[in-house]
């Protein structure tokens, strides 16, 4: 292909007229480079999003049928021709623009493209200001995401709505969880956990919201916003006596929010309120994310047809014939009786997709609605390896042509968070320009190609090998074996969360030689950004596999009361975790201090930014203000530099020095309260430095030197 000179310009060939929320988007994402395209709009291929790249007059030309169709054929231009990547984990942009070699046009078989588990907003977004929602924004528009849910903002609604029936807009306040937790509440778990935000925050995440939302609609993304699904305040039925409200008892140690039931009259009138309220604040969107007695919400003595009707009649009352009823498949919901109430016509079932145990095939396909198929493939935005690509490239458009798949109209991205995986993102991105299964060695050599620029041989092999391991692999839970370093320490630790795996279900040792052909690639891409990234990234993985061998031992060592070889491992272990600390901090992603100075960007005092920087410390290790070891405690736990070092060290230290005193004396080993430890941490957490120390490079070649010897 001819290229052209990086100093040649390269605005010759004009946009075409109503282009320009698409130009601003490409532009934000490649700078210059993207001067090297220009941009049309056609019309769209039976009603199906459409893009065409061709040449013309010795220039790129993007012809799309949308907004969203003219950033994903430039991010397909870019990765497909150009040998480019843009991400969530690093951007590798590159000098020269290919023409492309003949004209390629790209028709999606989906109508519906969803972005977002309720979950995001709190472990991947709740602190964001504008310029990471802007990024994010072109980036789900460059994977071409047509529908994304929006909560930014949206709690003030409850306070505009509740102040109507009875309360006091500061207790209204008090009821709202933290800005992080905020996700569990709009899907009924919880109520009131956390630092509540102060009413400056709520003002500037009602502006924000608002922003999101005006760039959404200028890119041709429609919003999905929360509905109203029952939620009240506390003594609701006391300050309306008329009101049915059904207790929701517990989630694990936390209060569910009662459930007003939606099939009485009252309801209709809250629900009024609630809409009324949302479209004063953020106008109209007729798509409404609405789950009925979400992950074991209790009817009572409602009939679930009657309550799944109630929600139905309020939308239709709020938005007429242009509504649409969003609903996550997850649990018990949809359930059937739900379905059979809803106007199927109006309705979008999101199969949030734990893979091999997709929801579309316990029924009938939700009974003829319309239905999005999705991949979780990460909770709690948990750092790990893991998921099975060459099945999601095999899976997805075989789903399509099955006959038993019903209104099969999208796809959905519906990871718990996005800030990696960018993997299984990319691969769900092309999909959705696919109507054919997708050779998965073929793919591989693809992305790398575009991820780092060119398929360098050692590069390939690694990800090659990662394909066949880590990435081949599943689980019964959507999520890999977490890390053993950031679990309550125990000789008999299997996990760090209560619902991550208890074991790889891959071969740790071809991880391990992914990492070696990733070194020896490094002297050619050891410079492009996502390279460093994904070489920490594998580094990390196989410093905290090694975790999972050295715990057996211990604990064997410690029933043999073998003393010597107890403390040889211990000082083993301990050395694993500060080499992974070292590792991780030569990567500003995988540090721990930018995600709390992103929660003290809220505050507006001193006593607000400690508050929000405990509030981040919180979710990322006890998760709540109370314990939940069975539940919760650790379920968004990440391998970051800094979270390691200052308190999965010294709770291991403090363990492992107990043990060994225990052997010393023969007496028994003081219990330790883990949580009272990880609490106390995060109510204070230490400050750190924010940009990266040391070369990953160089960390990365001790990483192999140091397995070398295991």
């Amino acid at each position: 292909m001819d290229r052209h000179d990086d100093s040649t310009p390269l605005t010759t060939l004009e946009d075409g007229p109503g282009t320009g929320p698409a130009r601003g988007a490409v532009d934000r994402l490649a700078g210059r480079f993207a001067g090297a395209v220009a941009l049309r709009l056609a019309e769209a291929a039976d009603g199906a999003d459409t893009f065409t790249l061709s040449t013309e007059r010795d220039r790129v030309l993007i012809a799309g049928s949308s907004q969203v169709a003219l950033v994903s054929g430039f991010n397909w231009y870019l990765q497909h021709c150009a040998h480019g990547h843009v991400s969530r984990t690093g951007d590798h942009i590159p000098d020269q623009a290919p023409r492309p070699a003949a004209p390629t046009t790209r028709t999606s078989p989906y109508q519906d493209r969803y972005a977002y588990n309720f979950t995001v907003n709190g472990y991947t977004s709740p602190y964001w200001t504008w310029p990471e929602w802007e990024r994010e924004l072109d980036l789900i528009a460059a994977s071409g995401v047509t529908m994304a849910l929006v909560t930014t903002g949206l709690e003030q609604v409850w306070l505009d709505t509740f102040v109507r029936f009875g309360y006091e807009r500061e207790e209204l306040r008090r009821w709202l969880s933290s800005l992080s937790l905020q996700p569990w509440q709009w899907m009924g778990n919880i109520s009131g956990v956390g630092p509540a935000p102060t009413r400056h925050q709520l003002d500037r995440r009602v502006e924000l919201g608002r922003r999101i939302l005006s760039r959404m609609r200028e890119l041709g993304i429609t919003p999905v916003l929360p509905g109203y699904a029952g939620l009240v305040p506390d003594c609701f039925a006391e300050r309306n006596p008329s009101a049915h409200v059904v207790p929701q008892g517990m989630w694990g140690p936390f209060d569910r929010p009662g459930w007003l039931a939606t099939d009485t009259e009252l309801y209709g009138s809250v629900a009024a309120a609630y809409y009324r309220a949302q479209r004063e604040l953020f106008g109209t969107e007729p798509c409404q994310a609405v789950d009925l007695l979400h992950e074991g919400g209790a009817p009572g003595d409602t009939d679930i047809a009657a309550a799944s009707a109630g929600v139905r009649d309020a939308l239709r009352a709020a938005f007429g014939d242009d509504h649409r009823w969003v609903i996550q498949a997850w649990g018990e919901n949809p359930r059937p009786e739900t379905l059979a109430a809803a106007d199927r016509s109006h309705l979008l079932v999101l199969d949030l997709g734990t893979e091999h145990k997709e929801k579309w095939k316990e029924g009938e396909a939700f009974s003829g609605a319309d239905w999005a198929l999705g991949t979780l493939a990460n909770v709690g935005d948990r750092n790990g390896l893991f998921g099975d690509v060459g099945d999601l490239l095999r899976r997805v458009p075989a789903a399509r042509q099955d006959p038993a798949a019903g209104n099969l109209t999208g796809l959905a991205l519906m990871l718990e968070g996005v800030q990696n995986q960018s993997l299984i993102q990319t691969a769900l991105s092309d999909l959705v320009w696919e109507s054919e299964p997708v050779d998965a060695d073929d793919w591989i050599a693809g992305y790398v190609t575009a991820r780092y620029g060119e398929a360098e041989p050692h590069a390939l092999r690694a990800w090659r090998l990662l394909l066949a391991s880590a990435y081949g692999s599943w689980e019964d839970w959507p999520s890999g074996a977490d890390s053993l370093f950031n679990a309550n320490p125990s000789l008999t630790a299997t996990q760090a969360s209560p619902f991550a795996p208890k074991s790889l279900t891959y071969d740790p040792a071809e991880v391990r030689r992914a990492l070696e052909e990733l070194c020896a690639a490094a002297p050619r891409l050891g410079g492009v950004e996502t390279f460093r990234y994904d070489l920490v990234d594998t580094a990390r993985q196989v410093l905290v596999n090694r975790a999972r061998v050295l715990l057996p031992q211990l604990e064997r060592a410690f029933t043999a009361e073998e003393s010597d070889t107890f403390a040889t491992l211990a000082a083993a272990f301990l050395d694993t975790l500060r080499l992974t600390d070292s590792v991780l901090a030569t990567h500003e992603a995988f540090r721990l201090e930018p995600w709390l100075r992103q929660a003290e960007r809220w505050g507006t005092t001193a006593d607000e930014r400690a508050a929000l920087r405990a509030d981040a410390a919180r979710l990322v290790t006890v998760w709540g203000d109370r314990p939940s070891p069975d539940w919760v405690e650790n379920y968004a736990n990440r391998d970051w530099s800094g979270l390691l070092k200052t308190l999965y060290l010294p709770r291991w230290q403090t363990y492992l020095d107990a043990l060994t005193e225990a052997l010393r004396t023969g007496e028994a080993a003081p219990d330790s309260d883990w949580y009272a430890m990880s609490a106390a941490w995060a109510a204070n957490p230490p400050a750190g430095g924010a940009a990266a120390e040391g070369d990953p490079i160089e960390a990365a070649r001790r990483v192999v030197a140091e397995a070398s010897r295991w």
